[in-house]
């Protein structure tokens, strides 16, 4: 009997609390921009104080199209309405060409509401994304990327311009890299990888971490590795590595004819660096690998 009583008395409180909680919505909001005649590639420029931003390169698309996500919390229904009818998506095309994209909320965002935007475009020259709390994404720029975050990960693929980002915390993972790369984070891994064919500079440094740098087989440079706290890993499957300088924090690696000047710093985390070997050719007729 007092189990039952209990158990009813829980049940009110959830309830309670479900119907005390604030109402809640998602409001969407798109925008069209249509090519410039000449067909070059869009320079973007996003800000975004609270959400996830994604730039995307769709080569069959025709234009550029961005789609808004608010997540609004009101304090009422007719506070939610009211809400919802002063969402604004700001997206146009500025006086030197650039695509600038922000979400506007008349009334200024709220705790606990978020704006995620997707920009998905033909073809893209330098990008800029500034996202205050919230993951950042890009995929297939051909421009400079510059990305800076407070609170959120970052993920870049196929990205074969300049990289530039700077992020407080949240884990930063770039793929395929193919020209210079410079990382700056505070309290998040690292990880780096560049195309087989890539030969660049880059620079990593980071508070409280571990940072992990993939090279490939025409990779010609050197890179002087730092830790405080963390040791340093070395993966040598090209055969390819020198060490003048190798200890427990401190290491110098070099490939080729080490034209290329690369430095990763970290003060507490593990520093791992790997020199993948030659990608093996497939004879001309072979039968594809299962």
């Amino acid at each position: 009997m007092f189990r039952a009583l209990v158990c009813a008395v829980c049940l009110v409180s959830t309830h309670q609390l479900r119907a005390d909680d604030p109402p809640t919505a998602m409001e969407s909001r798109t925008s069209s921009i249509a090519a410039r005649e000449s067909k070059e590639a869009e320079r973007i420029v996003i800000g975004c104080d609270s959400g996830d931003v994604t730039v995307e390169v769709d080569a069959t698309m025709d234009g550029t199209k961005v789609e808004a996500s608010f997540h609004l919390v009101a304090r009422d229904a007719a506070d939610l309405e009211k809400r919802r009818a002063t969402t604004r998506l700001f997206a146009t095309r500025s006086a030197d060409g650039s695509i600038i994209v922000e979400p506007i909320l008349v009334d200024g965002m709220r705790a606990g509401e978020r704006v995620d935007i997707v920009v998905r475009t033909f073809a893209a020259a330098d990008t800029s994304i500034r996202a205050k709390s919230g993951a950042m994404k890009a995929t297939g720029v051909a421009g400079k990327l510059r990305m800076r975050g407070a609170n959120g990960a970052v993920l870049v693929r196929r990205c074969s311009g300049q990289i530039d980002i700077h992020s407080s915390r949240g884990a930063i993972d770039v793929f395929d890299a193919v020209l210079d790369v410079h990382i700056a984070s505070q309290h998040a891994p690292v990880s780096l990888r560049y195309a087989d064919d890539a030969d660049a500079e880059f620079k990593i440094e980071t508070t409280n971490g571990p940072v992990t740098v993939s090279v490939g087989p025409l990779y010609d440079g050197v890179a002087t590795l730092r830790t405080t706290t963390g040791g340093i890993v070395l993966r040598d499957s090209g055969k390819r590595m020198r060490t003048p300088r190798l200890g427990d924090t401190v290491a110098q690696i070099e490939l080729g004819a080490g034209v290329a000047q690369s430095v990763v710093e970290t003060s507490n985390g593990t520093v791992i660096f790997e020199a993948r070997a030659s990608v093996p050719v497939e004879p001309s007729g072979s039968p594809p690998r299962p």
